[in-house]
């Protein structure tokens, strides 16, 4: 059990040193390989990587690397951890440091130390690496509750309106969805997505940009036309991808509840790591029975997956929520 300050620091240390001898033999034995020789992964990583699921996962990974065992490993190993990356269907470091608080407390925002404790003996100590739809995914006949019945939608889930009265505003939302989701997800998987999704997709607002909200864009885009009013369409709106932090966590909320996953936006105070607060809006949803966070909006602008679905203590330390806000 980890107890005090120096404690954590000792094992962070101890764990920050094996990590680095361990990454280090594996690139110098994937660089000693003959062209010749089958692309080969150690086998203590079977259970934190596995080529053929990375490359399917990732088809940015797989347009670069196509089948190459050995690329994607090395990719993996340095850069993908620490993205966040899932590697196997075994393991999920964001569910693992959501399940773990005693690791985070050691570990914080250093991904790639979840990995490395997973595959050097967390499993050992019978720690779960991922939610059982994760790690369902290895038997294509399982199913769980978290995995949800196939569609008339693509395959993809079946989705939930939650009372739009234009079936065109549902199906815009549903489009998003159908483009990328892919089948057997499990909700943290569609969670993720969602939140890479919007990430990748809309920007956070400067100064003289026309700033929207997803429905915004719906009704320039599709519901003024159906209306009768093409001639009144704002292109601006309709094409602009500038979001304030309301944006990102209405949208999150949007799509994640069409998918099936119970997500809520909440509001308050938000201080960045130069001390400045301001209003500020962000998410909670519920993954296997627990309420984790998400500010996809901070995300965004830091690049990163720092504050995706981590716990409500995690998101207090600098999110501060005021029920009275809206």
């Amino acid at each position: 059990m980890i107890k005090t300050n120096s404690t954590n620091n000792r094992i962070k240390n101890i764990y920050t040193v094996i990590m680095a001898v361990i990454l280090t033999v594996s690139v110098l034995a994937m660089t000693s390989m003959s062209a010749s020789a089958a692309p080969v992964v150690p086998e203590q990583y079977n259970c934190i990587f596995n080529a053929e699921y990375y490359a399917a996962r990732y088809q940015d990974l797989a347009a670069v690397f196509g089948n190459n065992a050995a690329a994607l490993f090395n990719h993996f190993l340095t850069a993908g951890m620490a993205e966040g990356r899932q590697g196997s269907a075994e393991f999920d470091v964001n569910f693992y440091r959501a399940a773990y608080p005693d690791l985070a407390a050691v570990f914080g925002d250093n991904l790639s130390a979840y990995y490395n404790h997973y595959m050097t003996c967390g499993k050992a100590e019978g720690r779960v690496g991922a939610g059982a739809a994760t790690a369902a995914q290895t038997d294509t006949t399982t199913t769980t509750p978290a995995q949800t019945a196939q569609a008339g939608n693509g395959g993809v889930r079946v989705y939930q309106n939650p009372g739009y009265r234009r079936a065109s505003e549902f199906k815009f939302y549903t489009d998003i969805l159908d483009s990328i989701l892919t089948p057997g997800m499990s909700d943290m998987e569609v969670a993720r997505a969602i939140h890479d999704y919007l990430c990748r997709t809309y920007h956070y607002a400067q100064a003289g940009e026309p700033v929207v909200r997803l429905s915004d864009i719906y009704m320039e885009r599709i519901g003024k036309i159906e209306d009768g009013y093409g001639n009144r369409v704002n292109q601006e709106r309709a094409n602009s991808t500038a979001f304030y932090c309301g944006g990102y966590a209405q949208a999150y909320r949007t799509l994640m509840n069409i998918a099936g996953i119970q997500t809520e936006c909440l509001a308050g105070i938000a201080v960045n790591s130069a001390g400045k607060s301001d209003g500020h809006e962000w998410n909670r949803s519920l993954i296997n029975g627990q309420w984790l966070y998400t500010d996809v909006c901070w995300d965004d602008s830091l690049g990163s997956t720092k504050y995706f679905m981590i716990s409500e203590s995690q998101m207090a330390q600098n999110h501060f929520q005021d029920r009275n806000f809206h």
